[in-house]
Order: C-alpha cells, then structure tokens, then sequence
C-alpha cells in the first residue's frame, strides 16, 4: 500500500501564481506548450486582471483556489498543493457524491480546492474569482438553415487535415493507431497534413480479442506507409500499478484502462513521443454507436434525439468518463494527448453535417466513413462500433486473483471504515459477489466498477501527499 511518504508526485503539470492586482508568473516544464488543449491565459493590464480557460472538452483538468489575496491554477491538485503548503486531503462528503450521483463539473475529490468546468474561463480581478462559460457548443440537431451543402464533406476533411497539422507539427508528435476507424483515418490523412513519414503507436493488451485490432493496425501501417511500433501491455502488471493510475486521474477509476494507458505512455516516452495524436472524441462528436444513445435515438429519423444526445456526451460524458483514462494517464508520464476531432472547427463542421452523413440505421460516423473511402481498408471502414472496456478484474483465472488480493487489500486498509464511506458489511458483500459471479455474468460489471471506486477512494485516502517542510520548494 502506497504511504504519505511515498505518494508519486505528477510528472507533467502546470501552475499559474497571481497576488491580488499583479501579473502572474506561470510555471511549467514544457509539455503544454504549444499544444493547443492547454489551459490559456492572458493578463489584463488595464483592468489589472488575469483570466484563464480551460479547453472546450475537459482534456486537462484545471484546478483552482484563492485565499488571501492570492490566485494559485494548475493542471494538478498535487502541484497546487504543494505551491500552497497544504496537504491534499479528500473530502468525505465529495467521495460520497462521487460514488453516487457523481460530482459537479466545478466540484472535485479534495478539500479546499475547486475545478474549473470544461470550455469556462476564470478571471481574477480586485482580489475576487468569477467564473463564466467561455466555449459554446454548437446545436447537432440538423437543421436545414445550418446545413453546409454539397461541400459538407470538403470542409469537413480541411478543418480535420488543419487541426491534424497543427498537432503533428510539435516537437516529438507521434500518431495513436488502434486500428478502428477514428486512428486509422487520421494516419491515412497525415500525409496531406504535411507529414510524409510519420510515427504511429499501438497499445494492446494480452487479451485474446486484441490480435484482430492490431492485424488491422498493421494493414493501416502497411498501406499508409507509417513507420509503426506496438507496445503490448501484460495484463499481470495492471493490478500494483492501480495507485500511481489513481494519482494520474487525481480521481476515481472505474476500469482499468488508465492503469493500462499511464504503461503505454511511459514506454511510449521512452520512445520519444511528448504528443500523442489520437482519434479519441469521434465517437461523441460523429455518432460513433446510435443504439447506445438512448431509447428515442434507435427511431430517430431526423437526427433531433440522436443530436440531443450527442451534445450530452460531449457536455458530461466526455470529459468526465472519456477524456481522463485517454489524456490524464498520459500526462502523469510526460506525454500530451492532442485530439483533432475535438478541434472546436471540426467540431462545428460536424454540428452543421446532415442527418444523412451522420447515422445510417443502426452504422455511425458516416461522414468519417465516407471520407476514409481508398484511404484505409475495408474492413477498417464499414467496422461498427465495438465497444470494449478493459475489465478491472481480468479475464484469466490468474488475473483475477491478482486483483482479488489487491482489491481486497486497498478497501480493507480501514480508509474506508474510519472515514465512514463504507462498513465492513457491505465490503465484505461485494467482496464475496466478486468472487462467486463468473466472468461473463452481467451482473459482474457493476460489482467491479464499485470495487475499482472504492479501491481509488482508500489510495487516495490514505496516501494523499502532505505539505512540504518549510523551507522546501
């Protein structure tokens, strides 16, 4: 079990200072700039202010606390913390929201400090903080006075093309290549982005379904002419690394996909790579799977329910469920994760797309689709959606008792007990429901995800970095 003493401290952060009326100084070591989900800032000096927002998505958290005449903003609890000489202690009553109905955009685990929501912007002026929504999310309910034409499609693939350059351009960029539909477009498209030879990374997982995404990888390397590496992820590891998971979030984790994704990145920065591109958001933003969008979504026949529930992906699903495992996991191993479909001028093309280039009965991101047409395999382009979590309890007998042990050993180690989230009863309960339901029962998912909350819960409990000596930096 991870000590006080042993808590890791982030890798990748960045840390805006203000007084009351003064510029602020701005600390970081490099790994934002230029990219462009970092959080902006700018200093007013007439009205001897400063502002800061925070990308449209939530691809990086932005944290946030004043007192005594003094603003302190960082991408990391634990670098705020540290800056403000004050340990990092989690608030009951937020963890018990965050196990039930969930916490509010502006809300997070740790007493004292705030999040700033996704796309709002936060100005600092006379001493006094205000918050204001900053980015609008265009409507995607298709509406025939926004639809963009016979050159839908064209402007569409320009503003994809132009956020891929954008991206591509920084210093050690790499491409994310799952071999789906969203990875593989943006591989086959690198080339009119300006990049010719062009790196791109697989992750898998020792899993038994992962051989058939990464021989489509490979097809999309070969036939793209992209120089590709896979880094496999042995599935025996993801259990002792779940603290340092659960530190990278600063959160819950409810899977282990971003135990699975900090292994990738730290190998793939051993390689080089500082921007990883990647083709995380197309789902939300294209449709990517209508029959999960709701009863209504499953007769839409003018796009209004499936758009309606497309912008509550993006407003809450995303940056809450998506954007962590894929961006935070990352940047607690020094690599930024840049994201071209979530580029607010891709975005607003894909508001503006007909109904008909979004969902074909029960088959997504036509528009995606059609634009990958001779650009990347077949059978890369008409795959559906496929969704597949990695399981916090693995898949093999072994596996499963690794993580049996560890859960068990995280939620029994009386964080929980003492601060009255949970009773000993009901632990054992879920404890023994692990071990008795077989790994295809249905009911095996919910027991997991709640075991993987409170497993998080006691790492940051009893294991939250304390203040520094004085006269420490």
């Amino acid at each position: 079990m991870t000590s006080s003493l042993d808590a890791p401290q982030p890798t990748a952060s960045w840390l805006l200072s203000a007084a009351a009326g003064e510029a602020p100084a701005v600390l970081g070591d490099g790994t934002q700039e230029g990219v462009p989900e970092a959080p902006y800032h700018e200093w007013d000096e007439a009205e001897r202010s400063v502002a800061v927002e925070r990308d449209p998505f939530g691809s990086r958290p932005v944290y946030y606390r004043e007192a005594e005449g003094q603003l302190l903003v960082s991408t990391s609890v634990r670098t705020l913390a540290r800056r403000a000489g004050l340990p990092v202690s989690v608030d009951t009553d937020a963890a018990r929201r965050a196990l039930g109905e969930g916490l509010a955009l502006d809300e997070c685990l740790f007493h004292g400090f705030r999040r700033l929501p996704p796309g709002h912007r936060l100005v600092y002026a006379g001493g006094k903080v205000e918050v204001s929504p900053g980015y609008v999310l265009p409507s995607f309910v298709p509406r025939p006075e926004t639809d963009p034409g016979p050159g839908a499609l064209r402007d569409l693939k320009q503003a994809i093309v132009e956020a891929l350059r954008a991206r591509l351009a920084l210093p050690g960029s790499a491409l994310l290549l799952s071999g789906g539909l969203d990875s593989s477009l943006l591989v086959a498209l690198a080339q009119e982005a300006g990049q010719e030879t062009r790196r791109a990374f697989s992750f898998v997982l020792d899993l038994p379904d992962d051989s058939v995404e990464l021989r489509r990888a490979r097809a999309v390397a070969r036939s793209t002419g992209a120089r590709h590496a896979v880094i496999a992820i042995r599935e025996a590891d993801l259990p002792e690394a779940l603290p340092e998971a659960v530190w990278a979030l600063e959160d819950l984790v409810w899977n282990a996909l971003p135990i699975a994704k900090l292994l990738f990145f730290r190998r793939a920065a051993v390689h080089g790579v500082r921007v990883a591109v990647g083709g995380a958001g197309a789902d939300e933003v294209f449709a990517g799977n209508p029959t999960a969008l709701g009863p209504a979504a499953v007769d839409d026949t003018t796009g209004e329910a499936i758009g309606r529930a497309q912008e509550g992906l993006l407003l809450r699903m995303l940056p809450e469920v998506t954007l962590p495992a894929e961006c935070r996991s990352a940047t607690d191993a020094g690599v930024v994760v840049s994201l071209p479909y979530l580029d607010p001028k891709v975005v607003a093309q894909a508001a503006r797309l007909p109904f008909d280039l979004r969902v074909e009965k029960t088959l997504g991101k036509v528009a995606l689709r059609l634009l990958g047409e001779g650009q990347v395999p077949e059978s890369v382009r008409m795959q559906p959606k496929v969704p597949r979590p990695v399981l916090p309890g693995g898949t093999t007998p072994q596996a499963r008792r690794g993580w049996r042990e560890r859960l068990e050993g995280w939620i029994r180690s009386g964080a929980l007990v003492d601060g009255k989230i949970a009773d000993e009863r009901a632990l054992t309960g879920l404890l023994g429901l692990y071990e008795r339901l077989p790994v295809l029962d249905p009911d095996l998912a919910a027991v997991e995800r709640k075991l993987m909350q409170l497993a998080s819960l006691s790492v940051l409990m009893a294991s939250a970095p304390q203040p520094p000596a004085a006269g420490t930096a």
